[in-house]
């Protein structure tokens, strides 16, 4: 398995919600990854999550802050493909994980990142995707 440093990884929305809403900044999942992987991403669809969140608080997005130190992974037909075969795999065992993280998850696996996340309970269940643990708090997600 290659070092942490030398793979990318996606962060995803519940990282980056528990950033914004941390006091001590320096010391969150995402400032971690940051310090730790050589390429840190985040999905189309968490922009469209963290947009959506903006709006419906009607306030300006967050985002804005972070997205010079990110790449944005785009949710193309690849992806779609990719997300399509995991749910397709979930639904056959009834197993159930929100449609956006399927979304993640194709998006991951199309690329070739780890997914860094704080809703371990999801992503645990798709397979296989690959987990980052950087300490990772806390597995509670309002996603």
């Amino acid at each position: 398995m290659a070092n942490l440093e030398n793979r990318g990884v996606l962060i995803d929305t519940s990282v980056l919600i528990a950033h914004f809403r941390s006091r001590e900044k320096k010391n969150t999942d995402f400032q971690k990854a940051i310090k730790t992987y050589k390429n840190c991403y985040i999905s189309a669809i968490t922009v469209y999550e963290m947009e959506l969140g903006a709006l419906r608080a009607k306030r300006s997005s967050d985002l804005k802050q972070i997205l010079p130190l990110l790449g944005v992974l785009p949710f193309g037909k690849i992806e779609a493909e990719q997300a399509a075969k995991l749910d397709k795999e979930l639904i056959e065992k009834n197993i159930r994980v929100g449609i956006r993280d399927v979304f993640i998850a194709g998006t991951a696996l199309v690329h070739d990142v780890d997914v860094l996340t704080k809703n371990v309970e999801h992503f645990k269940r798709i397979k296989p995707v690959k987990l980052s643990m950087i300490n990772v708090t806390s597995s509670h997600s309002s996603q």
